[in-house]
């Protein structure tokens, strides 16, 4: 079983990994941290020098100029130097469904 060495009201910056390894910075210089409100909720990949790949649940309802894209960042919790934000100019979805299966 895995230990909990949480504090009651202190976040907790332990890795989150389980089961595999933590990257190397610029490992996969592709991915790419949406932000709503500058809070982290999502993740994409840069598919060319415009465009970010991402879930339509992620952009689905939400005010789309008010998400930003962050790329360059390797961790979150250490500052990376320099990594580029920019703001999302236009969000394209389509129609979307979710299917959830679960087998007992």
């Amino acid at each position: 079983l895995r230990t909990c060495d949480c504090v009651c009201g202190e976040r907790n910056e332990a890795s989150r990994i389980v089961g595999g390894i933590t990257t190397e910075s610029n490992e996969f210089p592709w991915m790419v941290r949406l932000s709503y409100f500058n809070r982290f909720y999502c993740g994409g990949m840069l598919i060319n020098d415009k465009y970010v790949l991402t879930a339509a649940h992620c952009v689905r309802g939400l005010m789309w100029f008010m998400i930003k894209v962050t790329l360059g960042e390797h961790d979150r919790c250490n500052k990376t130097p320099k990594p580029e934000t920019r703001f999302v100019i236009r969000a394209i979805t389509g129609d979307f469904l979710i299917l959830i299966s679960i087998t007992i």
